[in-house]
């Protein structure tokens, strides 16, 4: 209600010294800890995700009563999450919301830099000049054509789901190969991709990199790399609400050896693509088609394995990476989204881009949640657009 959501709104400013505006701001370590750390080369910077003295956030004092906190125990108690999905809709206050996290986001981002986006070389690898990896956080290759490292892809590290992900842009037609060279090199066993290829059946947004049925083998020479179909289940009717707006693809990672290495390897894996996803915008279903696809994720096993990474083909403004990673029974208690969001930026830059898809996270991060504990078994319950009013 409004005098819940405001009441603990009014105790969490006076906890931490704030309005009562809005969430209050929390602070980071100096960014110099970054910039540093950076210039070291520490080889763990590479490979280990988030340096924890440079991005993890400081705790909030906690008040003694924990019916005043914004972070409350209690089941009967309204979520973070729910509490900041309220607030800001009772108060149409989503813009606002989104200029708090892009003026943090270019606090935190200062002395972080881009400079292997830049070498000569390395910029036609990217598909927006404005969207490139930090150096601290980028995916380096080995054995890439040309002697560059380099590919348009960061590790996230989400610490708090036992996960991480290698999310990428959408790949071009010249670094389809370098992708490829990714996923086999990390050992991954999934790709969640979260564009079509077009938009409004004009735009290119993302070369078709996968096989398919009409081209079942793609070779990547320059790699050493063959990719085959195995299966494919094709995506519902766009108009038919119940039904699943994604593609199933299952792959088979074929390595002929190169130099190096005179043998054949091979390695199975699932390309779900989700197609119900439009540029800048959000799902029509709502959240529900979403939660959905991320059901599917779940119940193929891409999430069986921690130590394996998930990769994203990620564009500039979707952000399934980051929500999914909230999704868990003790979502709904003790989870600042906002602060998780402003953790992954810094690995990331891009992550949700407008104050309509930061409120679409916190719909199903709020509608996920509730479905887990309903559920009590762990697993996702399958929603429909009802399940996810608008308000």
């Amino acid at each position: 209600s409004a005098q819940s959501t405001t009441a603990v709104r009014q105790a969490a400013a006076a906890d931490t010294g704030g309005s009562g505006d809005g969430p209050s701001e929390w602070t980071l370590p100096d960014s110099a800890t970054v910039s540093s750390a950076c210039a070291t080369g520490a080889p763990e910077l590479a490979v280990n995700g988030v340096p924890e003295s440079a991005v993890e956030p400081q705790q909030r004092h906690q008040p003694e009563d924990s019916a005043a906190s914004p972070h409350p125990n209690h089941r009967e108690m309204l979520s973070y999450a729910e509490l900041e999905l309220n607030y800001n809709d009772e108060r149409d206050a989503w813009s606002d919301a989104m200029r708090r996290v892009e003026r943090l986001t270019q606090r935190d981002s200062f002395a972080l830099t881009t400079d292997a986006a830049r070498l000569p070389g390395n910029e036609r690898r990217n598909r927006y000049a404005d969207l490139v990896p930090y150096d601290w956080s980028r995916v380096r290759l080995a054995g890439s054509p040309g002697g560059s490292d380099y590919i348009n892809a960061s590790r996230l590290d989400l610490r708090r789901a036992g996960r991480e992900y290698l999310i990428t842009q959408g790949p071009l037609p010249h670094t389809s190969s370098h992708f490829w060279l990714m996923t086999w090199q990390a050992g991954s066993r999934g790709v969640l991709m979260l564009c079509r290829t077009l938009e409004a059946d004009c735009l290119k947004k993302c070369a078709r990199y996968y096989p398919t049925a009409q081209e079942p083998r793609l070779d990547f020479p320059d790699v050493h790399l063959t990719v085959e179909l195995l299966s494919e289940s094709p995506s519902g009717p766009a108009d038919d609400p119940d039904a699943d707006p994604w593609i199933e693809r299952r792959l088979r990672l074929i390595h002929s050896g190169g130099d190096a290495d005179d043998g054949t390897r091979t390695r199975d894996l699932i390309h779900l693509q989700f197609t119900a996803w439009p540029d800048f915008g959000q799902p029509p279903t709502g959240p529900a088609a979403f939660l959905n696809y991320l059901a599917a994720a779940r119940a193929a096993g891409l999430f069986d394995d921690p130590s394996a990474p998930r990769l994203s083909t990620a564009r500039p403004g979707p952000d399934g990476p980051a929500a999914s990673s909230w999704w868990t029974p003790g979502t709904l208690y003790g989870l600042d989204p906002l602060q998780e969001l402003r953790r992954m930026r810094a690995q990331r830059p891009g992550l949700v881009q407008t104050p309509g898809q930061l409120r679409f996270c916190f719909r199903a991060i709020v509608t996920g949640a509730r479905g887990l504990l309903a559920a009590g078994d762990g697993r996702l319950p399958r929603f429909r657009p009802e399940d996810c009013p608008d308000r």
